[in-house]
């Protein structure tokens, strides 16, 4: 299996993250705190892609973990009684094992009861902070989940779909499900989580009703749910890979020179009278000649910045170009392009 380097650590259940702090050389230090995203820890574990270094080390990780330890023991505010325990999953990658003991080490050396889960899910480490049941040692009082590193999405993606559907549902507008239109999804009911496994059950659980009720069988109950949408005439995800060992950056951090072509891209393409943003859908064109001025607006703006590799996004867009003067026909539906700024993993 081809594991990809880039590894994620999550912390469940846990709120803000933690400063780091622990007995390391201060060069560590200051890797460390690069390598904060959110309630995420993102990093590289296993040398294999040149041009990025190891940074996700097993001292950083245990101290990393303690850390975590020490904020939850701060969080809680346990009796004396009582154990604070934190389980620990991960995937299958070949960082895992050492991962998985250095986090251990760095959350006991805290004080902190550890339980190791082994090969989980990221919606099972999740859980085990909700289940209640002893025989499981669960609920723990938070979750460590080492897993595969996904690329950052700025400003656009999955998370930005959820945090919409809790906000409609705060002010009283009912939305039960959150869903990207690369297929992810998260419902209400499950905690908003991207949990596949969930929803293939429930789709298992339509088809089993459908049949039991004679009102249909096999895939068509399915595919008769979302009979009617019209398919993009053109749906891409395009990753442009920023080079952070380029003097472009000048020190500074991945997110933040993402950050810098976002708003540059806001701008420039703010102030072109052939571009139209639209009030409602935020990644979408009205036609193929429209998604054409707009993969040229974003090509544009991003040869403005030398670290950012766009050799993709011009093929492409002059790739669909061509299409468009020669099946000029296809302009009647909608175009979508989703530019996502990464680190390039394989």
């Amino acid at each position: 299996m081809n594991l990809p380097p880039t590894t994620s650590i999550s912390f469940e259940g846990c709120g803000p993250s933690a400063q780091f702090t622990s007995a390391i050389s201060s060069s560590e230090k200051v890797d460390i705190l690069k390598l904060q995203n959110g309630s995420d820890i993102r990093g590289v574990a296993v040398a294999g892609v040149v041009g990025e270094p190891v940074n996700l080390t097993e001292p950083a990780t245990e101290a990393i973990a303690a850390a975590f330890a020490e904020w939850l023991l701060e969080k809680k505010k346990p009796a004396e009684s009582k154990h604070i325990r934190v389980s620990i999953g991960h995937d299958s990658r070949i960082s895992a094992q050492k991962l998985q003991d250095a986090v251990s080490h760095g959350i006991a050396s805290a004080g902190v009861d550890v339980i190791q889960y082994g090969l989980a899910s990221t919606p099972a480490m999740f859980n085990s902070t909700l289940t209640e049941d002893e025989n499981f040692l669960c609920p723990v009082d938070g979750s460590i989940m080492i897993t595969g590193g996904k690329h950052h999405q700025f400003k656009r993606g999955y998370k930005n779909v959820i945090d919409e559907a809790v906000r409609l549902n705060s002010i009283g507008e009912e939305s039960y499900l959150a869903i990207e239109t690369s297929g992810h999804g998260a419902l209400k009911e499950n905690h908003w989580l991207d949990d596949g496994a969930y929803l293939m059950v429930k789709l298992l659980k339509k088809l089993a009703s459908a049949r039991a009720s004679g009102s249909g069988s096999g895939s068509k109950v399915l595919t008769d749910l979302i009979e009617g949408l019209e398919e993009a005439a053109v749906a891409v995800e395009l990753r442009l890979k920023i080079d952070q060992n380029h003097a472009d950056l000048k020190g500074g951090s991945f997110r933040d020179y993402g950050e810098a072509v976002l708003k540059h891209l806001e701008k420039t393409t703010g102030s072109d009278p052939k571009l139209k943003k639209a009030p409602i859908n935020y990644e979408g064109a009205p036609s193929n000649e429209d998604a054409v001025k707009l993969g040229l607006a974003v090509l544009a703006a991003a040869k403005e910045f030398a670290a950012l590799e766009a050799s993709t996004l011009d093929k492409f867009v002059h790739q669909l170009n061509n299409t468009c003067l020669l099946h000029d026909s296809l302009s009647q539906k909608q175009d979508y392009f989703f530019f996502f700024l990464n680190k390039e993993t394989r």
